[in-house]
């Protein structure tokens, strides 16, 4: 791997990194304070805000992102100058309604909870897509460190707000998602301010929404097909098996997501290349980013499945989220479940910009009806419905994904590889 590229995956590791130890923060305090039911409406309005923001994300921000790999990598920061207010008006829309999507179980909890859960959860689906674009529109124009330091800031205010509200108040319940939102308007203002200070950039026109809707439509159903299913079976779980199930499978989560900010982390810097090794039809290449891809991530997942699998004298995570380990085996399964759901993140890219976006959506499909069949049984399987049905989804991904990209990809061609 050449310099310039392990540098660019650090800063893809600090910035998914942040993002996501921001994310863990209010998901921490949110297992660490609220009661195994308040955590599974937690848990509920989190899977309906990543059904919200994908809406506006896969219609308008995905395919305009795009559409930017036409100009050259250095001037498509200026993308930004038109993307964030014709964007600001998707991503609103889908905000408003996600409370409504959790509202017949936010009386599982006490309605002061209920209220400052959804309120917040609003703000946060409104601001993450936005700021979500500006990182990757960095990683987009070869700028990873300035995308590690909009995640950066957003970390800081996330930490700085919990803290100080800790201290102040104590226990609020608008901690969690509330910090997260604070954190994301701040890194908003903070990720534009750093793009105008680009000397090389073009601004770009917008599309028109029809012709963004010919990738957009197959991407945002692939979305919800995968974050739906998720939604679906955290209902299912409450319905047939307990609010407090979904809880202690949301804890379990919690430990599993540092495979997911190293997935993520590799994913955002190799994951353009892996775009570009698509539309250019070039199979050697993409293998090559494709086997750097996998073999970081099966690394890392090995050393930390060792680690934080079970509860052990130097497991401190165990201590911290000791929720997550009171159902023997959770953890373990929720790892294995994480790490093969990830593994075929390049495979997503390369069909993606190679205007696969129909088989990515036929995919997620079956995933989705199979991770919502295994919820069904959450009466026998409890807390375990949730991971074995991403272990599942994570299955179908491989076999799937790598099916289209054959018929995308055909016969390899040999390449300069970079």
């Amino acid at each position: 791997m050449k310099t310039e590229t392990r540098l660019r995956v650090v800063a893809g590791l600090i910035d998914s990194g942040s993002a996501s130890l921001a994310t863990f923060g209010a998901l921490f305090y949110a297992a660490r304070y609220f009661s195994p039911a308040a955590l599974g409406v937690y848990s509920l309005l989190f899977s309906a805000f990543l059904v919200a923001r994908l809406i506006s994300e896969k219609i308008f921000f995905v395919p305009v992102e795009v559409e930017a790999l036409r100009i050259d990598r250095v001037e498509r920061v200026g993308l930004l100058d038109t993307s964030l207010p014709v964007g600001s008006v998707f991503a609103l829309v889908p905000a408003l309604g996600v409370a409504l999507v959790a509202a017949p179980f936010l009386e599982l909890s006490s309605p002061e909870t209920s209220l400052s859960l959804a309120v917040s959860a609003t703000a946060l689906t409104f601001l993450a897509p936005l700021q979500d674009h500006i990182r990757r529109v960095f990683h987009l124009s070869g700028s990873s460190w300035a995308a590690a330091a909009v995640s950066v800031v957003r970390l800081v205010v996330v930490g700085v707000t919990i803290l100080v509200v800790t201290i102040r108040v104590g226990f609020s319940s608008w901690v969690p998602f509330g910090s997260l939102a604070t954190g994301a308007a701040v890194s908003i203002v903070v990720g534009y301010v750093l793009s105008r200070l680009r000397p090389q950039r073009r601004r770009m026109v917008i599309p028109k929404l029809r012709v963004l809707m010919k990738t957009g439509r197959w991407l945002l159903a692939a979305g919800l097909f995968a974050s739906g299913s998720r939604l679906i079976a955290g209902f299912l779980v409450v319905s047939l098996a307990s609010v407090g199930a979904l809880g202690y499978a949301e804890a379990a989560r919690a430990v599993a997501q540092p495979l997911v900010v190293f997935a993520v982390g590799f994913g955002a810097v190799l994951g353009p290349r892996s775009m570009e090794a698509s539309q250019a039809r070039d199979r050697t290449k993409a293998d090559h980013i494709a086997r750097i891809f996998m073999v970081l991530v099966l690394l890392v997942s090995v050393v930390y499945m060792a680690f934080a699998a079970w509860v052990w004298k130097g497991n401190f995570i165990a201590q911290l989220l000791v929720a997550a380990y009171d159902i023997r085996g959770l953890v373990a399964l929720s790892l294995l479940a994480a790490a093969v759901s990830m593994i075929t993140l390049p495979y997503q890219y390369e069909l993606v910009a190679g205007r696969r976006e129909r088989g990515v959506a036929q995919v997620e499909g079956v995933g989705a009806t199979l991770t919502v069949a295994v919820a069904a049984a959450a009466g026998i399987l409890g807390s375990f419905a949730i991971p074995l049905g991403v272990l599942v989804l994570g299955a179908v991904r491989w076999f799937g994904y790598r099916r289209n990209r054959a018929q995308l990809f055909g016969r390899s061609r040999p390449s300069e590889l970079g």
